[in-house]
């Protein structure tokens, strides 16, 4: 009788968790390499997950095609292209009004990203408007990334360069998606017009043991952005309207033996060019060092000398 009993309590507790759905549907990617486009900045929650440690957040239709991640704005931020692995989407059983998509990305603590809806079929109509099969240079993931750069670059078309003929307004766009820009607006410098860009943070933790602050900084300057520049430049062929380029990155470093010992940061580098110098350089009529010295290079809000020699 007692263990009638007991087997009826587990039958009442099955019957009231939500049903599973069909196994196809419910994980779509099971561990899958893929190409996830997340904007820089998004709102992180630490929590525990079978005791692990994870970070959540939220994301849902912005009612245009796109999506909107906690704490971001999808018409003012530009997603970063990151090849990782994603797990779902699938249904929590204790929290059973949402989908939840896993994500893990090199670097980065386990990503467990909610969306306020347990349709799968409209949880995985958002997800592909961010997650996609294949490396970030897939064409599915450029295709992306390349709408999600018009739909930030399209305020300025309407107002700072609403001049920029059509035709030319695509190779812009194929410009500032080519650089990995996670942001981009106008900027008033001196009295001219200059396309500031963020670029976000560089690809490398340096080495504080290996390489000092002046060593870093030439070598961001020589080998991100003055190759930035030049693409920029290139895209702004006939946009008359734009006087200058702005470009923003972040340099982190720390001690590899000691991380603890207080040098780690972040360091803010930032470029501004008049477009004059920037045809220089395109015509080999100055040499990259002559345009860091043509423009202005500041380092947490303070103007320095760039040297490249020094990387």
């Amino acid at each position: 009788m007692l263990r009638m009993k007991k087997t009826l309590c587990v039958a009442l507790l099955l019957a009231a968790l939500p049903p599973l759905p069909a196994a196809g549907e419910r994980l779509k990617y099971m561990g899958k390499k893929v190409t996830v486009l997340i904007p820089d900045g998004i709102e992180l929650t630490p929590e525990k997950f079978m005791a692990f440690p994870i970070l959540t957040s939220t994301f849902e239709s912005d009612g245009q095609g796109g999506v909107r991640f906690a704490g971001v704005d999808p018409s003012s931020r530009i997603p970063r292209l990151r090849e990782c692995t994603a797990s779902g989407p699938a249904v929590p059983r204790k929290k059973a009004d949402r989908t939840r998509l896993e994500v893990i990305c090199p670097g980065e603590k386990i990503w467990h990203l909610f969306t306020p809806t347990n349709d799968l079929q409209v949880a995985q109509t958002l997800i592909d408007q961010f997650v996609v099969d294949g490396p970030p240079d897939s064409p599915a993931a450029q295709a992306l990334l390349e709408k999600a750069v018009a739909r930030v670059v399209s305020p300025l078309f309407a107002k700072e360069l609403a001049s920029v003929p059509e035709e030319r307004r695509s190779g812009l766009v194929a410009a500032i998606r080519t650089v990995g820009a996670g942001g981009v607006e106008p900027l008033t410098y001196r009295d001219s017009l200059y396309l500031s860009l963020s670029l976000g943070p560089h690809g490398n933790v340096f080495n504080t043991i290996q390489m000092n602050r002046t060593q870093r900084v030439a070598r961001v300057t020589a080998e991100q952005l003055i190759p930035a520049l030049r693409a920029i430049e290139k895209g702004l062929t006939g946009v008359e309207t734009v006087q200058g380029v702005a470009l923003e990155v972040g340099i982190a470093y720390k001690n590899f033996v000691r991380p603890d010992n207080g040098e780690a940061g972040l360091d803010k580098l930032e470029i501004l060019v008049p477009r004059a110098e920037l045809a220089k350089l395109a015509d080999d009529e100055i040499t990259s060092q002559q345009l860091v010295a043509a423009g202005v290079v500041r380092l947490n809000g303070n103007r320095i000398d760039v040297d490249l020699s020094q990387q």
